[in-house]
């Protein structure tokens, strides 16, 4: 009876480890692969603009269908236009220090039914933006006391926000007022140190943005084919390497992603551009790559928009068209 109740307790204990081991790598999954998916042609229709897309810094919607076009360098930061066709609606924000007016914002917008928010990078303030039928704007701000600059700032749920934590053993921190900072995320090793003296911020650059419902967030790395997504409360999920050359055929350095990703809830949207092509990759929330895209047009500013399933881009080399792409989620 002894014999039997020692063996019992044995298998529990077995069953308990297996679990907790099944568990880890289920919060946690950390993989590595050379396998691309097959590219794809993808088209575009050309849609004519009037000449005021002079310098677009960054794409992305309000409401059901509106498209906001921001330019950090213009008289006016703000364009609107109707979708999908894309058709000029107005324009309004200007830059300055007034209580309707902004400083230099971060590239990453949180759209609203009637407005959108945006983070104000000098002032470290939240600025609420509310528009009217007649294109009016209506802006209020919220300052982060956080005592350093942020960069890579994302909305998260809950009133949190996640920016990089420069010159720390953290790669991230995560902010709100009721728990203050917190500082999470180590280093990619697969990244070297970069040179002496060099901000780390600049080692590991990265791109980062957030699932529409804040609860997790991506990060897209220059110097690695690496992709990491973390939880709104600093965890590490998933990560994928993918193990492929870190030098260009001249010898100089790969440059992976430096283009701003667009997310849905089921899908990332990320931009890259191997020698003259011009590819989309179409990443899901566990950091599996699923689809390549060749873009017939070399795009720079992009959104991808659940609604019309269509990603609106433009060209730096093009001003006066959107470029429209259309995909299933």
């Amino acid at each position: 009876m002894k014999k039997n109740l020692i063996k019992m307790i044995s298998v529990a204990m077995i069953v308990v480890v297996c679990f907790m081991l099944v568990l880890s790598s289920c919060q946690h999954e950390n993989t590595s692969s050379t396998k691309l998916p097959d590219l794809e042609e993808l088209h575009a229709d050309s849609i004519e603009t009037p000449p005021i897309l002079l310098s677009v810094t960054s794409l992305f919607t309000m409401g059901k269908d509106t498209l906001v076009v921001y330019q950090q360098r213009d008289d006016t930061l703000f364009t609107f236009w109707k979708l999908p066709e894309c058709s000029f609606l107005f324009k309004n924000g200007v830059m300055g220090e007034g209580p309707n007016e902004f400083l230099v914002l971060d590239k990453t917008f949180q759209g609203r039914n009637n407005g959108f928010r945006a983070f104000e990078i000098q002032t470290s303030k939240i600025k609420e933006v509310s528009i009217n039928k007649e294109g009016d704007f209506s802006v209020t701000s919220k300052k982060l006391e956080v005592g350093q600059m942020m960069n890579r700032f994302i909305f998260l749920k809950d009133d949190t926000y996640c920016f990089m934590f420069m010159d720390s053993d953290s790669e991230y921190a995560l902010y709100n007022e009721k728990d203050g900072l917190k500082p999470f995320g180590d280093y990619p090793e697969v990244i070297e140190g970069g040179n002496k003296g060099e901000p780390k911020m600049f080692t590991y650059n990265k791109l980062t943005v957030s699932n529409p419902s804040g609860d997790k967030f991506a990060a897209f790395y220059a110097k690695a084919k690496l992709c990491r997504i973390y939880n709104s409360e600093g965890q590490l999920l998933h990560e994928k390497l993918l193990d492929l050359p870190k030098l260009n055929d001249d010898g100089t350095p790969r440059l992976y992603y430096s283009f701003q990703p667009s997310a849905t809830d089921k899908h990332i949207y990320v931009l890259t551009k191997e020698k003259d092509e011009c590819i989309l990759e179409v990443w899901n929330w566990d950091a599996v790559m699923e689809r390549r895209y060749l873009l017939e047009k070399s795009v720079d500013k992009y959104i991808f928009d659940a609604v019309t399933n269509r990603l609106y881009a433009t060209s730096v080399n093009q001003d006066s068209f959107f470029y429209v792409y259309k995909l299933q989620e």
